[in-house]
């Protein structure tokens, strides 16, 4: 049990990412700046999880910065009409500049012990990662197969000029995708 815990413990972060990677790509696009977008959300959350000595803060921060991050992607997608792949593979390289320049080649240590255990804590054996990741891989699942907004994700995906013909706010659940990506991805920074 223990090989295996260590090995689900260190694809939790690749899980999330996968989580965020689905939405987008059932619309028929791709976002090529979780990676980076994952980076910059853990430097802002963790300076101001150092900074205040709240975690809580430091959530908030790192799922607010990958959230808005996702929002400028899904602007560029929905309101320039750019391709996905080129929007958000520009997006990858102005976030990596953004995140070299933040932390102008520093570390950053001293996080809180409440922290640390939802990092690397276990509770009943398992590690609390997870736990975390299969929580919101049930509710990402749940979104898209028993909700509205999520039959309308496939529906885009499937034919936006049909979906668009039948009701559906295309860029509307465009941008919506976006922003769970990128919150998603900054949740998995954490």
């Amino acid at each position: 049990m223990g090989a295996l815990s260590t090995i689900l413990k260190q694809t939790t972060v690749t899980g999330f990412i996968a989580l965020a990677q689905t939405l987008v790509i059932l619309t028929a696009g791709i976002d090529l700046s979780v990676g980076a977008n994952v980076g910059l959300s853990a430097c802002f959350a963790a300076s101001v999880m150092i900074k205040t000595g709240s975690p809580l803060l430091g959530f908030a921060t790192g799922v607010a910065c990958g959230a808005m991050i996702g929002f400028a992607n899904g602007l560029l997608v929905t309101a320039l009409r750019l391709p996905s792949f080129i929007a958000t593979y520009g997006m990858l390289w102005i976030l990596h500049g953004i995140t070299y320049y933040f932390m102008a080649g520093g570390t950053i240590s001293g996080f809180p012990p409440a922290f640390r255990f939802i990092g690397s804590g276990y509770w009943l054996g398992i590690p609390v990662p997870i736990y975390l990741m299969l929580v919101f891989l049930l509710l990402g699942m749940a979104f898209a197969q028993y909700t509205t907004y999520g039959q309308q994700v496939y529906a885009v995906g499937a034919n936006p000029v049909a979906a668009r013909l039948s009701g559906v706010p295309v860029n509307r659940r465009l941008l919506l995708v976006y922003v769970l990506s990128g919150a998603t991805a900054g949740l998995a920074s954490l």
